[in-house]
Formats: structure tokens, C-alpha cells, sequence
């Protein structure tokens, strides 16, 4: 029974190492996707920068705590390689606006910005 239960917690504590090591496959598929937020500006802006060698597609923006209604906001933007998009919230004018309210809580610390991208998984950067 011993020899068993050597066994078994042999295999845990080795699978438990190779997830340990092994990258986050999300992590891996939004490499090279930076995402810059400005929480406490008017607008409030959110930009993506495709620095991948491949087209990405944006679907859909927004924000994490307390998202208002409407949110995510969705987009269907295509991004080439080397080339970026700036979506703006808030009164101010502006191209790629895409609502008058302020979509962040630049009070909480618990606020981020998330990114969907097609096929790629979710990033989010905090405010």
C-alpha cells in the first residue's frame, strides 16, 4: 500500500512541475500584442499595437470593474503587422470614439482594460 502511494504521489508532484514550467498557452498567443491604457485622461484612450508578424483581428474592448452597460464594446477591427488603433471614451471628439461616457474607475485598483483578439485569447492591463 505504501509503494502505491509513493507511486501516485510521484506522478502528482512531477504533472504538478510541468505545469509549473510549462508557459501559459494564452500568454504565448497574444505575444507581441502590446495594449496601453490611459485611465485618468480625457478621452480616455486604449490603444493595441500588432507587433506579430500575421494580421490580428480586435473584437471587442472594455473595461473589468463595474463595466457599464454596453460594454464590451465590440469592434471587428483587423490589425496589420507594425500597425495600431486607439479607441477613445469620454467627452472629448475624437476618431475611433466609441461612446461619451468614461468607461474606467481610475479610483479603483481593481480596474483594467481588457482586449479580446480572435483566436488569440484576452489581454487585460491595469489603469
Amino acid at each position: 500500500m505504501k509503494r502505491i502511494l509513493a507511486l501516485a504521489s510521484t506522478v502528482v508532484l512531477s504533472g504538478a512541475a510541468q505545469l509549473a514550467t510549462a508557459p501559459p498557452a494564452e500568454a504565448a498567443s497574444v505575444a507581441k500584442i502590446t495594449v496601453t491604457v490611459k485611465c485618468k485622461s480625457n478621452p480616455e484612450t486604449l490603444t493595441i499595437t500588432n507587433k506579430r508578424s500575421g494580421s490580428i483581428t480586435v473584437t471587442k474592448v472594455g473595461s473589468t470593474y463595474q463595466p457599464r452597460s454596453g460594454e464590451p464594446y465590440f469592434v471587428y477591427k483587423t490589425l496589420a503587422p507594425g500597425k495600431s488603433i486607439t479607441y477613445r471614451f469620454g467627452t472629448k471628439r475624437g476618431a475611433n470614439k466609441l461612446t461619451n461616457q468614461f468607461i474606467f474607475n481610475d479610483t479603483s485598483s481593481r480596474e483594467k482594460a481588457k482586449v479580446w483578439i480572435s483566436g488569440r485569447g484576452t489581454i487585460t492591463r491595469k489603469c
